[in-house]
């Protein structure tokens, strides 16, 4: 062998060698740093993604918890297809500040297309947003929530925008009723009476908060529109609010979080609302022929206190859905005896005497026994404490 060749092979060995040795050290690192950090998800920086939405509350003497007590409950998020292209696309609403649209390219990148798509929400204290087929063309349509502390009847409209199907939209709230003027927090759309098209549910909260058991029971017998949750029956795209008449009453709650499937196995969509405060949960069985019945008491044995985010799902396989919901008990002794309140004994008595269930301040996961029955399983599991958190998902 030449000594040109000898000395290309001597070269091609230390480069094999070293390289060999880098990928060695690389996946080592990989490993050590998975071990590490023992995490199943890793941080996309928003210079990668292009997503810089940042829901900023300015903070003032007019605008604060004390004032308004939801004023850093922060706003919402839908994640879907809008162009049909297989990428999850995503769209954030503002309280204070515009909604944006983010249009996946790939790769975890997204371009802001908000001006384009037409959907910055104009004015308005947006809160829940959520994606589906309003109409049934084929596209997903985007319908928003909005409340705020003083807001007018004009921005407390809520905002229907359908999609076009060239990555823009058109606001048509009116045009399909659903433009309701209620301090809306949460919607859902789900077909409430198995005809093949999407029904919708909203909730809506009192503009008051803190209020004592007297006072909730004063606003359920009012059933004022403005506070009240409502159901819009879809008559070929034309959607009527039928909660009254449909056994949807009587409810004057902070619904933060909200489920619809069927919790009993009858083929018929249910409704599950997570209210915050005193007010219990509502559990609404669907009876059929548009009519629901709030079964909450005779299906559960007791509930969160202060319930939050809702997921119902069915974490154990068993064919039955469950529901975990979330409260505000840390895990840490010595926080869970600074941040919680006094036990109040006649509070809890009056509340259980007049109607308002046994509430306590824990997460609680509960095991759908068959037929929509729960129990409680949330201390068994290890989930019952994880500070405040919004959103817990199975999925």
């Amino acid at each position: 062998m030449s000594i040109s060749k000898k000395i290309i092979v001597i070269i091609l060995l230390v480069y094999s060698c070293k390289q060999d040795k880098l990928e060695t050290e690389i996946e080592s690192n990989s490993t050590s740093s998975a071990v590490e950090n023992n995490t199943l998800f890793i941080l996309i920086d928003s210079n990668q993604s292009n997503v810089t939405f940042n829901n900023h509350i300015e903070e003032n003497f007019d605008n604060f918890f004390a004032v308004f007590n939801y004023v850093y409950n922060g706003a919402g998020v839908a994640i879907g297809d809008i162009n049909n292209d297989g990428l999850s696309d995503i769209y954030f609403t503002g309280n204070e500040v515009p909604n944006k649209l983010y249009l996946n390219k790939g790769n975890f990148k997204f371009e802001d297309i908000t001006n384009s798509a037409g959907v910055s929400g104009g004015n308005g204290w947006h809160n829940g947003v959520v994606m589906a087929d309003v109409n049934a063309d084929g596209f997903l349509d985007i319908y928003i929530c909005r409340g705020g502390k003083q807001a007018t009847d004009t921005d407390r409209s809520n905002l229907l925008y359908i999609n076009q199907g060239d990555a823009t939209f058109i606001e048509q709230a009116s045009a399909y009723g659903l433009d309701d003027t209620g301090y809306s927090i949460m919607a859902s759309f789900f077909d409430a009476d198995n005809d093949n098209d999407l029904d919708m549910f909203l909730t809506n909260r009192p503009n008051t908060f803190f209020m004592g058991y007297k006072q909730v029971l004063i606003g359920k017998e009012k059933q004022d529109g403005r506070f009240r949750d409502k159901l819009y029956i879809n008559n070929d795209g034309n959607f009527k609010e039928v909660g009254i008449q449909s056994g949807i009453k009587n409810n004057f709650g902070y619904g933060l979080g909200l489920a619809t499937t069927d919790m009993n196995n009858d083929g018929k969509t249910d409704i599950y609302v997570s209210n915050d405060y005193l007010e219990r949960d509502y559990l609404y069985i669907n009876q059929g022929k548009n009519s629901f019945k709030d079964e909450l008491t005779t299906r559960l044995n007791h509930i969160p206190f202060y319930a939050m985010g809702v997921d119902v799902v069915d974490f154990n396989n068993d064919g039955f859905e469950d529901i975990m919901q979330l409260e505000m008990m840390p895990e840490d002794y010595e926080r869970s005896k600074t941040t919680m309140a006094s036990m109040n004994t006649k509070l809890f008595n009056d509340m259980t005497t007049n109607g308002f269930h046994y509430q306590y301040m824990h997460n609680m996961l509960q095991l759908n026994r068959g037929k929509g029955i729960f129990s409680d399983i949330g201390q068994y599991s290890g989930l019952s404490k994880t500070d405040r958190l919004e959103l817990v998902m199975f999925r």
